[in-house]
Formats: structure tokens, C-alpha cells, sequence
């Protein structure tokens, strides 16, 4: 039974542009950063009731570049 979301995990394609964009009309501020090497993606964290986890791939032919390529938005809910 989920009680609880942990984290909403959006994929955009610059990391960088979003993770100034968004958190601004949401009073919201990255509390983490950092690249993940073995998945291709960098993450960027805002943390709130339920986090939101930025995601966005650093080369084009991985699983999360390609699921892009169909879907700009939510990539996965986390629970805990």
C-alpha cells in the first residue's frame, strides 16, 4: 500500500534551464545536484511534500534520451 510519494521524477532536456525556470513560480530551491555517470542523466532535486526530481540525459542515445524523444514531462513516481 502506498503512503506516501516520495519524489516525482520529471525528464526535461537542459537540466540547467529548468532547474532555474521551474522552481521560481513554486517558491521551490535545488537542495541537490549532481551527474550520475552509470545512468547518462544529471539530477537536480527540489525538495517539497513530495520531492521533484529533474532529469535530464547528458548524451542522446540512452534509455531516459530516448524516452524524451516521445515524452517531455513525467518520467516515474517514487514512493516510499
Amino acid at each position: 500500500m502506498i503512503t506516501r510519494i516520495h519524489h516525482i521524477a520529471l525528464v526535461n532536456p537542459q537540466l540547467r534551464r529548468s532547474d532555474r525556470l521551474l522552481p521560481k513560480p513554486f517558491g521551490l530551491t535545488v537542495s541537490q545536484q549532481h551527474r550520475e555517470e552509470e545512468k547518462e542523466v544529471d539530477v537536480a532535486f527540489l525538495p517539497s511534500q513530495s520531492n521533484i526530481e529533474l532529469i535530464s540525459p547528458f548524451v542522446e542515445d540512452n534509455g531516459v534520451a530516448k524516452y524524451l524523444q516521445k515524452v517531455l514531462g513525467i518520467h516515474h513516481l517514487a514512493s516510499r
